[in-house]
């Protein structure tokens, strides 16, 4: 399966570590929650995939967009 993002990519793009930790565990906000990062990952790229029919890697992605 094509990854479109990793979990620091995702955490990168929050303001900070901590905002990306309250944005993803109500528990301990600290330390993102991995489990939530990699379920939206796995939510987006389905999503993609669904508009484009097939997984591709970003480079195709870009041609298209």
């Amino acid at each position: 399966m094509v990854n479109y993002a990793t979990n620091q990519e995702l955490i990168d793009r929050f303001e900070d570590v901590a905002s990306a930790a309250s944005a993803t565990d109500s528990t301990d906000e600290t330390t993102p929650d991995a489990d939530v990062l990699t379920n939206a990952i796995e939510y987006a790229e389905g999503l993609i995939n669904s508009y484009i029919g097939k997984p591709v890697g970003f480079d195709e992605f870009a041609k298209v967009v």
